[in-house]
């Protein structure tokens, strides 16, 4: 009875191990940018394994002029883009802060 008992403890320890090991790769990252002189731009980026799940906390500003239109797209579950619309007194200028999370990375761009 007793070596039963040991047992049922070493095949739970077992079992408890091997669930412990399953990996979620869930985060949440602050994604921010300042062009010098230009604009800076921050959000929040919410990700499970290699899928983006929520964007959130959206700033956009004009360090020299304004931030006049700023929209969100995800065209892919992985990448999300922020575009920009920024109006210099009568010179606009689109810019665009890109994320994309591949291999539980996550990598930023403008453009």
């Amino acid at each position: 009875m007793n070596q039963i008992k040991k047992l049922m403890m070493a095949m739970t320890i077992v079992i408890l191990t091997l669930c412990a090991t399953v990996r979620i790769h869930a985060a949440t990252y602050r994604v921010s940018h300042v062009s010098a002189l230009s604009w800076e731009a921050r959000y929040d980026v919410t990700t499970r394994g290699n899928q983006i799940t929520d964007v959130s906390h959206v700033k956009a500003k004009g360090i020299v002029g304004s931030i006049v239109k700023k929209s969100l797209s995800q065209p892919t579950r992985n990448k999300v883009t922020l575009h920009m619309t920024r109006k210099v007194g009568s010179v606009i200028y689109q810019t665009q802060l890109k994320t994309k999370v591949t291999n539980h990375r996550i990598h930023v761009t403008t453009s």
